[in-house]
């Protein structure tokens, strides 16, 4: 029995793996001996003799090897669970990597099949933008129609606000008239061309003519319409593939420019002195013209870099606001009609207020370095023009020139790559 209290026997226990020095100790064989006649089964958990005194000591001797050798457990089941989380992360990205191949095969298949189809061909060819050229520039014939006034715009909003807006054109009934009149001309002769070739079934006939018309059209009635047919351009679910990218060419160099004399005279309004003392150069005519402004490249005379100055068209304000007046009245006129379920007011509303937003450049510039931090440390692919905002102003935006190229010009290979920034890019700023 003197053993069983010094060996702390365990009769229901089976002798351990980490006893083995202990039992083979030959001053206890006679000892465990005696003992297994007597309870059958020991358990030896020592590591190392146990020192012949008081069982005191000899229960923290087996208490401190019982540590030991659970923290040897330990150590072999962390280095396994290690192994084995390894060995499933690296099977997942190969798997995930050979899926991802067979999906890209089978794009590739199905994009070799949809250019089988003429008009996916001339869709898909829209949506790469390759049918846009860098030589093509808005015809001399084609005069954006811009509502002037000789009363000061000072009273219109700078945020949209509807009941402003109507209360100010409200007091301006001639010029709402004469815009009126202005988008009945311009669109009655198309709408009543395209009614000719529905009556005559000749829409697939004329379909390529009748979009290069809308492109005319729809640039001449100006910055809202623009901005209206840039968002239809990818919209395949209303415009046939022809009319789809003939608008897409209002997002290039389609737009008329306006006089450079009025943008020098703009920058000196906007900035409080004359453009040649803030910039040492300038180039003579603008580089590119939108549907908003256009843009000058420039050398800052303070710090020698290239900048893009991007000018605001005189009366943007006033034929905007004046276009969104009458569009929204139309749509109140169209709510007495049940049967009509589109709500063009709160269309119209939603879109004014992003629209606005565009107005004003300092806004622009402010949202443009926002854009840059949040992208710098994941995304350092995405290069965001640095804005000077000292030279920046509601109507003129002074930027960081940048040499690019549009994605149509880029190689197959630089494609992709730039496809997977953008998706990361996009996901980044939803979530």
């Amino acid at each position: 029995m003197e053993a069983a209290a010094q060996l702390r026997v365990d009769p229901f226990s089976r002798i351990s793996g980490f006893s083995s020095e202990y039992c083979r100790n030959g001053a206890l064989t006679a000892r465990i001996s005696r003992f297994r006649k007597v309870a059958g089964v020991v358990k030896c958990i020592a590591t190392e003799p146990r020192p012949a005194d008081t069982s005191t000591n000899a229960r923290e001797s087996v208490n401190g090897a019982s540590r030991t050798a659970g923290a040897t457990v330990r150590k072999r089941f962390q280095s396994f669970s290690r192994s084995l989380i390894l060995s499933f992360f690296f099977f997942s990205v190969f798997s995930t990597f050979q899926r991802m191949q067979d999906v890209s095969m089978e794009i590739k298949r199905v994009r070799a099949q949809m250019e089988e189809n003429e008009q996916l061909a001339i869709l898909m060819r829209g949506l790469r933008g390759q049918n846009l050229k860098d030589s093509q520039f808005a015809d001399d014939n084609i005069k954006l129609r811009l509502v002037e006034v000789d009363e000061s715009s000072e009273f219109l909003p700078l945020v949209y606000d509807p009941d402003s807006i109507a209360a100010y054109w409200r007091k301006r009934p001639r010029a709402v008239a004469t815009r009126i009149v202005q988008l009945l001309s311009v669109a009655g002769g198309f709408l009543s061309r395209l009614s000719w070739d529905l009556i005559n079934s000749k829409i697939k006939e004329n379909e390529v003519s009748r979009a290069i018309e809308l492109r005319e059209i729809v640039t001449s009635l100006g910055p809202a319409y623009i901005k209206l047919g840039q968002a239809l351009s990818i919209r395949p679910d209303i415009l046939s593939p022809a009319a789809m990218t003939e608008l897409q060419k209002l997002c290039d160099k389609v737009v008329p420019s306006f006089p450079d004399d009025v943008a020098m005279a703009l920058i000196e309004e906007e900035l409080g002195q004359p453009w040649y003392n803030i910039y040492s150069e300038l180039s003579s005519s603008p580089i590119a013209a939108a549907s908003l402004g256009q843009v000058y490249k420039g050398r800052l005379k303070d710090s020698g870099d290239l900048v893009a100055v991007k000018v605001q068209r005189p009366f943007v304000l006033e034929t905007v606001t004046v276009d969104l007046f009458i569009i929204r009245n139309l749509g109140l006129a169209l709510r007495k009609f049940p049967q009509i379920s589109i709500d063009i007011v709160g269309l119209v509303d939603e879109w004014a207020a992003r629209f606005f937003e565009e107005l004003d450049y300092v806004n622009e510039g402010e949202n443009g370095t926002l854009f840059a931090e949040m992208m710098k440390k994941d995304l350092p692919q995405v290069v965001v023009p640095k804005t000077y905002h000292k030279y920046t102003a509601r109507k003129v935006l002074t930027t960081q020139w940048i040499d690019g190229e549009k994605l149509s010009q880029s190689t197959e290979s630089d494609v992709g790559e730039l496809v997977n920034v953008g998706v990361i890019c996009y996901l980044k700023q939803v979530l």
